[in-house]
């Protein structure tokens, strides 16, 4: 995306307008946007200075959002639920995306769905990723779209309207599984979330507008067998931008087993504060992203296991120095002397014991160095 590219913003509000302050301040952070709107969905006096505010006496529901922007000229439309501040600009990161992707949904959190059990409610969630990753369905409260996927869902709800079941001009249509699927089915591309972390977020309610109601999961079912019965299939591939090999595959497997022990150990409250939490999780991240790059290594991939051991080493800079931080920068030592680069491999061979002083190979190494220099 360059910048002649405009991208508004459109905050769906309900009966939450104490969040609306925060919700706004967190797009004001988003350098890509150019003008924001917020369509109040019930009756509303809250008027938030400095953008253009739509107020209807009645909740015409989350597609409301997808029409009106529509009536904008803007060439890409962020939406965002009045619940979530955006704590970080993630511009460059959405750009990055919707300009490798321009046919695909993009946003923050996503779900894959269990072809399987055809079901959306036993599908797999995807958040808090640390690399951009393909999903079947961004979830509505952030998500990123062109016009032109806009109007493939109008499109779509308009000719399927009373045809399929679980679709209806009702108050609660499922805009962003819609938005999503009908997107797959037309272009042939998957939906993307780009990478994140808890911190970059502040949810200001606890609640979910949606997903307190009995029939939302069962919804959502209904609505993926019909799009299945219509021939949307999963367009998933499992795997990260970076890492294109089979390797990968067995990475993100590992990651998705620890975030669901994550997710169980958390909901038992046995991490209470979320930064706690947030700290194990990424602990986790790094020894998993440290394997991955040692394996890389011993194939003699040794570009990409480089640039693993630098992304180690660039994303530390907020953790206290640790032992993959210093294993990291032995492995980047042993990288720098098999190319012959020996003034590189010392400075890492030494910051690796300046960590870690009982590491011997480390020291053995500066010894043996240090006497040929």
């Amino acid at each position: 995306m360059d910048n002649s590219i405009t991208v508004d913003a459109f905050v769906l509000g309900y009966k939450r307008t104490e969040n609306l302050e925060k919700v706004i301040r967190g797009i004001r952070r988003q350098s890509f946007i150019r003008d924001i709107y917020i369509f109040h969905n019930a009756p509303s006096d809250r008027k938030i200075e400095g953008v253009y505010n739509i107020f209807s006496e009645r909740n015409f529901g989350c597609f409301a959002r997808h029409v009106f922007a529509l009536m904008t000229d803007s060439d890409y439309n962020l939406f965002i639920d009045d619940d979530i501040e955006l704590m970080v600009d993630f511009s460059e990161r959405f750009c990055r995306a919707l300009s490798e992707n321009p046919q695909s949904v993009c946003g923050i959190l996503g779900r894959d769905i269990s072809e399987k059990k055809r079901k959306y409610s036993e599908g797999y969630s995807r958040y808090f990723s640390l690399y951009p990753r393909y999903v079947d369905v961004v979830l509505g409260f952030i998500h990123c779209c062109s016009n032109e996927l806009l109007l493939n869902t109008v499109e779509f709800v308009r000719n399927y309207t009373g045809k399929i079941r679980g679709l209806s001009f009702g108050e609660f249509i499922m805009d962003d599984l819609i938005l999503n699927l009908s997107a797959q089915n037309r272009f042939k591309v998957p939906s993307i979330v780009v990478s994140s972390k808890r911190t970059e977020f502040d949810f200001l309610s606890s609640d979910c507008s949606q997903c307190g109601k009995s029939d939302h999961f069962s919804t959502r079912d209904i609505l993926i067998e019909e799009f299945m019965r219509l021939g949307w299939s999963s367009l998933v591939k499992d795997n990260f931008s970076d890492f294109n090999d089979k390797n990968a595959e067995i990475y993100s497997d590992i990651e998705n087993n620890i975030k669901k022990i994550s997710d169980s150990v958390i909901n038992k409250e046995i991490f209470s504060d979320d930064k706690i939490f947030e700290e194990v999780y990424e602990s986790i991240s790094f020894l998993l992203k440290y394997n991955y790059a040692s394996l890389l290594l011993e194939k003699k991939e040794v570009y990409r296991a480089e640039k693993i051991f630098h992304k180690i080493l660039e994303d530390f800079d907020y953790f206290e120095p640790s032992e993959i931080l210093a294993l990291s920068y032995f492995k980047l030592g042993e990288i720098s002397r098999y190319r012959g680069n020996n003034k590189n491999s010392l400075m890492h061979y030494k910051k690796c014991l300046n960590i870690m002083p009982n590491h011997k190979n480390a020291e053995m190494m500066i010894k043996a160095l240090s006497e040929n220099s």
